[in-house]
């Protein structure tokens, strides 16, 4: 566990900075492996750090569905060129769409207690060359249970079994029934708006994948994948990856580019996959309320103080708990 590296000798920790970051090619159909978009990525934030592989001696990375590999990130780290070196930490992080936030934080921690210097956090996947069946049956099985669950556990999680295929937009679609049962003023075309919204966000941004705007009506009449989840309400598939360098203010000040200090973050679990029972499920979403209280307690800040919020919006419920758990709103009220 990383909380349990010892404190750095130098009495007071280290502030940790992003000093570099960098993205590859995004688009569809790229054609070209995480391998490949990562390596690209990673090279842009050092060239913007203004330093090389041999200055890293930290290197995290999330796992990619279109390239499984075992210990992904030392596979990623030996193809870019940071191992073999025995004194840099890997690690590979999956926590699903939070993984880069995760890494960000184990990055900060590894800078802050003196463990590392500098550190390169890296994910990139390459979902849309994929051929869709591929896809689908890959994105399934990485949902699978095991087969055997020991104990009284079993009788709590066997029941994630039930989502049918894609498993992704039933889990996500079971989810959203969950909390409208809970709170019966989202309804229906409130999540489809989700997908109206960030599309207007969307078209606005430089490197956006489509400038088209969507209507309230083109997501309600978009065919369904799940029983609350429409195509168009589905997280798209897109080819890219992006890296950033995380370092200490020490070394920032002396040979990096300053940057950003990471000033609080905070990480909660729920469960990796939603039982049948929507109580229970309610209760697996609770996560991302307890991560922002920490967050905002570490920073010394509250929600009235973030001029930007970037809320993670795989699927509209995301977005609606998201707004309720950074304090935007109250609960039941996304």
């Amino acid at each position: 566990s990383l909380h349990q590296i010892p404190a750095t000798a130098r009495g007071m920790k280290n502030a940790a900075q992003i000093v570099g970051w960098g993205l590859s090619e995004v688009g569809s159909r790229l054609g070209k492996s995480p391998t490949h978009l990562v390596n690209q990525a990673l090279g842009r934030a050092m060239r913007h750090a203004g330093i090389g592989p041999t200055h890293l001696d930290g290197f995290l990375a999330c796992p990619s569905l279109a390239e499984p590999r075992f210990m992904p990130a030392h596979c990623l780290a030996s193809a870019c060129g940071i191992i073999p070196r025995s004194n840099t930490v890997v690690l590979s992080v999956d926590t699903g769409g939070a993984s880069p936030v995760s890494m960000l934080l184990q990055a900060k921690t590894l800078v802050e207690r003196g463990v590392c210097s500098a550190v390169a956090v890296v994910a990139g996947d390459a979902v849309s060359s994929m051929p869709s069946q591929a896809f689908l049956e890959a994105a399934d099985s990485a949902c699978q249970l095991p087969g055997k669950v020991e104990g009284g556990v079993e009788a709590k999680v066997k029941a994630a079994h039930h989502l049918e295929s894609p498993k992704i937009p039933h889990g996500y679609s079971h989810a959203a029934e969950a909390h409208m049962k809970a709170y019966p003023k989202l309804k229906r075309e409130h999540l489809a708006m989700v997908s109206v919204l960030m599309s207007h966000q969307g078209s606005k941004h430089p490197l956006a994948a489509s400038k088209l705007t969507l209507q309230l009506h083109q997501v309600l009449s978009s065919p369904l994948v799940a029983p609350h989840t429409s195509q168009l309400e589905c997280a798209r598939r897109s080819d890219g990856a992006a890296a950033v360098v995380v370092a200490s203010d020490h070394l920032a000040a002396t040979s990096l580019a300053p940057g950003p200090r990471i000033t609080g973050g905070g990480e909660a679990s729920g469960a990796a996959f939603f039982p049948s029972d929507l109580g229970d499920t309610l209760r697996c979403l609770e996560g991302g309320g307890d991560a922002f209280r920490k967050a905002y307690q570490e920073a010394g800040r509250s929600s009235g103080d973030i001029d930007w919020f970037g809320i993670y919006d795989c699927y509209p419920i995301c977005f609606v708990r998201g707004l309720e758990a950074a304090g935007l709103c109250a609960e039941g009220e996304g």
